[in-house]
């Protein structure tokens, strides 16, 4: 009898040992979980903010190349508008020949009479 009591409370003992163990164990999964949740939702946010900083360095990418054509094509017109600078310079600047400009000669108002 006394055996059976013995053997009865190592039963129960050992019951309540595994609930312990049991319930810690739950408490650890539980915890692991909460990490996974946790690390899932800033790898999420980081995946957000890449997708965003790649769309601005694709916009970025595109204004400079747009701003580069426009700066291209600027510096070509000022080139244009620098050569022709210099032509009118040259031709201002130019020695004259002594060519005179023909003059008409005025010659006062002449009545016609009507008849």
């Amino acid at each position: 009898m006394v055996a059976a009591l013995v053997m009865i409370s190592e039963v129960v003992i050992g019951k309540v040992v595994t609930s312990r163990l049991l319930g810690f164990m739950h408490s650890q999964i539980a915890d692991v979980q909460k990490n996974k949740h946790e690390i899932l939702r800033h790898v999420k946010s980081a995946e957000s903010q890449r997708k965003v900083a790649e769309q601005n360095k694709g916009k970025l990418e595109r204004k400079k190349t747009k701003i580069e054509g426009k700066r291209s094509r600027m510096k070509q017109e000022l080139d244009a508008l620098r050569g022709e600078l210099e032509r009118n310079r040259m031709k201002r600047d130019a020695p004259r020949g002594k060519s005179m400009r023909k003059t008409r000669v005025s010659c006062p108002p002449t009545r016609h009479t009507i008849i």
